[in-house]
């Protein structure tokens, strides 16, 4: 839930009014602030100024979509700060300092220290940040806690979260080219048959030419292209509405489900889906979270819905008393060799390192996809531009050269 602004009126145990803005999700957050300080509340009102509520807005989306790297920040932070030995307050109260730095509102570092000051634990207390913490960081920073090694899995995690946020941004990199040479074909096709195509026909009509076969299956397709991008466009817009609202919790992990299946691109989803479920788990188990605790925490941070299913069937065979690799080793939605790594890891013992093997494996065979899917479609598309070029050429020029013909 993002944040919202709430002005309100208060009254203190002296009588005197009080009035200030706060940032909070609920309004009845500013209610329990209030009481906890000892004011009565006069009134809590949301601000509604439209503009002040985009702004507002689009710097929340911004915060969620740079996330990873916030996070990544915060419990770097927090290691250091009690590496050195500082009680929790006392460090939440320096990064209330650095709040610009951190890009989290000085009212969020207000919320997270009342909660501490009233004896709740970190994991909790830290989700009144924005953008809020994972169900992975929040299970982390409370494996920490439970085992009293906090600023060693907060480091931990801090590298994780750089190195999560790194292999993010360059997965965009990677897909930036292909998808700019196709939004460049997509858009030479379309001036063609705009501005170039109705010219030349207009012209060949006026002069009665005969034209060939090809231009003039050039020319049909040009009436209609405009008819069939549009409907796509149509049908694309409303299967998302329709994923989107008739799917409220699941319509991401379809959408995710949809792109995996997209040739090339969609073994880069499949890929990152098992090295998210590998390394995840693996650090949960080393953090000693119990397996069933790490597997639902695991389920949330795949991102397809088949992986989720693959994580679910995993936490009831755990229930049941199966290991992991007896549930994954005849499944056709999971690397049968990576199963039989699991099942070594297993009887050895040695599972949360056999995880961190797999996720190491993973991830350098996605490394390699992302690096060879640029180099792929990349000369692919540009081959399809050049075929659509040559080819309205051709059939352009072909009336053109028996005019000229007939001219002489």
């Amino acid at each position: 839930m993002r944040c919202r602004t709430f002005a309100w009126r208060a009254l203190d145990q002296e009588g005197n009014i009080l009035e200030g803005i706060w940032e909070v999700r609920q309004g009845r957050e500013v209610r329990s602030r209030l009481f906890a300080k000892g004011y009565y509340p006069l009134s809590i009102s949301p601000r509604r100024r439209r503009l002040f509520d985009i702004l507002s807005y689009l710097e929340f989306l911004n915060k969620k979509s740079d996330q990873l790297r916030i996070w990544a920040g915060i419990t770097q932070h927090l290691s250091l700060l009690s590496g050195a030995g500082l009680p929790l307050l006392k460090a939440i109260n320096i990064l209330e300092k650095r709040s610009k730095g951190l890009r989290i509102t000085p009212s969020a570092w207000i919320g997270a220290k009342e909660q501490l000051e009233a004896g709740v634990e970190l994991s909790e207390a830290l989700d009144f940040l924005i953008p809020p913490p994972t169900p992975y960081i929040r299970a982390m920073v409370q494996a920490g806690e439970r085992a009293g090694r906090l600023p060693e899995i907060l480091d931990n995690l801090s590298r994780d979260l750089f190195e999560e946020h790194t292999y993010r941004h360059r997965l965009k990199g990677a897909l930036a080219y292909p998808l700019f040479l196709l939004v460049l074909t997509l858009g030479l096709i379309y001036v063609l048959n705009r501005l170039v195509l109705p010219v030349y026909e207009q012209i060949f009509l006026d002069m009665d030419a005969e034209l060939s076969i090809l231009t003039q299956v050039i020319f049909q397709v040009s009436h209609g292209l405009p008819f069939l991008v549009l409907g796509v466009l149509i049908v694309g817009i409303i299967y998302f509405l329709v994923l989107r609202f008739r799917r409220p919790d699941d319509w991401r992990e379809k959408l995710w489900d949809a792109l995996s299946k997209v040739p090339l691109f969609g073994r880069i989803y499949q890929l990152n889906d098992y090295l998210q479920f590998s390394q995840v788990l693996g650090t949960l188990l080393e953090a000693g979270i119990p397996l069933l605790e790490a597997l639902k925490l695991t389920q949330g941070a795949v991102l397809t819905s088949s992986m989720k299913r693959v994580v679910g069937d995993l936490e009831e065979g755990a229930r049941t008393g199966k290991g992991l690799a007896a549930v994954l080793v005849n499944r056709s939605d999971f690397p049968g060799d990576a199963a039989q790594m699991l099942e070594v890891g297993e009887e050895s013992g040695q599972l949360s390192t056999m995880l961190h093997h797999l996720s190491r494996l993973f991830r350098m065979e996605l490394e390699e996809q992302m690096n060879k899917v640029p180099h792929l479609v990349g000369p692919l598309l540009v081959m399809v531009l050049a075929g659509v070029i040559g080819l309205v050429a051709v059939g352009v020029l072909l009336p053109i050269f028996d005019l000229g013909t007939h001219l002489q």
